[in-house]
């Protein structure tokens, strides 16, 4: 088999970075059978063009990021949240199973109460 088929049978995960003061980009990462939401972040910490560090927090919910590349959550105000294929995280992202060719998008988002507490968005 040569490289070039070899290379064509691997199954990517694409994870994109949004950051508050703008900076963007993306990094493709191998899925594995198995692989979550924070296992393909821990990943792309290994890819010379992905991140270089984060931090997580544990709760009941799950694993929670906390920050990117030295950007920290700002208490009430930007927090680091997750989508997997368009669809917000309801879970935390060491739970979030991945299939091959899922798209991660990964942001800072300003906190919006009406969010955190789902009667208040209803008319």
């Amino acid at each position: 088999m040569s490289k070039l088929s070899h290379s064509t049978n691997v199954q990517t995960i694409y994870q994109h970075f949004r950051f508050r003061c703008g900076r963007k980009w993306g990094v493709p990462v191998e899925w594995i059978a198995g692989t979550t939401v924070l296992k393909a972040l821990v990943e792309a910490t290994v890819n010379p063009h992905g991140v270089l560090s984060f931090d997580v927090q544990y709760s009941q919910r799950g694993a929670f990021v906390t920050e990117v590349d030295e950007e920290a959550n700002v208490a009430g105000d930007w927090y680091w949240m997750y989508r997997v294929n368009g669809e917000i995280a309801t879970v935390g992202c060491d739970q979030r199973m991945l299939q091959p060719f899922d798209i991660v998008q990964w942001e800072q988002v300003r906190f919006d109460p009406r969010l955190a507490n789902p009667e208040n968005t209803k008319p």
